[in-house]
């Protein structure tokens, strides 16, 4: 399989052999994906980018199987910084996305939910645990355990 220009954001990475490292991906058309990305632990790497989290990157890849090979990064979308406690709820976020999202299934409306939910915690003008809940929500709406939120169990209204 060959893809160019995918729209996605780095959930997770972590070093492989020498200089190289395996990334999450979480793209638009193509859910959660593993790509290898040679050179990325380079000082001078153009690669490099492609380890960053919480960015908007656009990526062209090559491969078969469940791990692919990076041959191209560019950034989309300039985010804004996300600090402190904010941070780490954007982690916990990449968190979920890891531990819940199959490889290769993709989630188009949760891309969307994804993307307005780092703009919401960066803005850092809404409530975080608000925002947290709502991302929580669409989350298990998506992946088909949607809660009921109309009526109380006791009195069914």
């Amino acid at each position: 399989m060959k893809v160019t220009s995918q729209a996605g954001f780095v959930l997770h990475s972590r070093p492989y052999k020498d200089s190289s490292a395996v990334t999450e991906l979480f793209s638009d058309e193509y859910g959660r994906i593993g790509l290898v990305i040679r050179g990325a632990r380079r000082k001078n790497s153009r690669t490099r980018l492609a380890v960053t989290p919480l960015q908007e990157l656009l990526l062209a890849w090559v491969g078969r199987g469940e791990l692919y090979t990076l041959t191209d990064v560019e950034q989309k979308t300039l985010l804004p910084r996300i600090t402190g406690k904010r941070l780490a709820s954007a982690f916990y976020i990449n968190e979920l996305l890891m531990r819940l999202l199959h490889r290769n299934d993709p989630h188009r409306g949760l891309y969307t939910v994804y993307r307005t939910t780092l703009l919401l915690l960066s803005d850092g003008s809404q409530d975080l645990n608000h925002i947290l809940r709502l991302f929580e929500k669409r989350l298990l709406d998506e992946l088909g355990y949607g809660l009921v939120l109309e009526s109380t169990v006791d009195t069914n209204e």
